[in-house]
């Protein structure tokens, strides 16, 4: 879950313009793993881009900016209350989740913050 929040956050900072083409996530144990994460981020919508394997040997990845989508989910996970309760409240059914849900359960405890519960 880190990984895709520190991929988005990456992307958003990078200059207008700019392909991002390398990452420094420190949540990610491995670059095959980061990969893993750049593709289901690339599958939900979350980023306009390339990504292919193999990452280590040759692969690729281009990435030119955040979707709409993309832009939308990271409002909703940016505030560190929200996602360190999202985080929790996924921790209680064993910490993996699609990323439908991941979003369905951060919109949620989003909502009930904004709305004062």
């Amino acid at each position: 879950m880190d990984i895709i929040r520190e991929i988005l956050l990456a992307v958003e900072a990078a200059p207008a313009g700019e392909i991002v083409s390398t990452f420094n996530i420190e949540s990610a144990s491995s670059g095959e793993e980061l990969v893993g994460h750049l593709r289901l981020a690339k599958d939900a919508g979350f980023f306009e881009g390339t990504v292919s394997l193999p990452y280590a040997d040759g692969g690729h990845v281009a990435i030119t900016g955040l979707t709409n989508a993309g832009h939308d989910f990271l409002d909703t996970i940016r505030s560190e209350e929200v996602w360190g309760e999202t985080k929790q409240r996924i921790g209680k059914i064993g910490g993996t989740v699609s990323i439908e849900i991941l979003k369905s359960v951060a919109a949620a405890i989003a909502t009930k913050i904004v709305m004062g519960g």
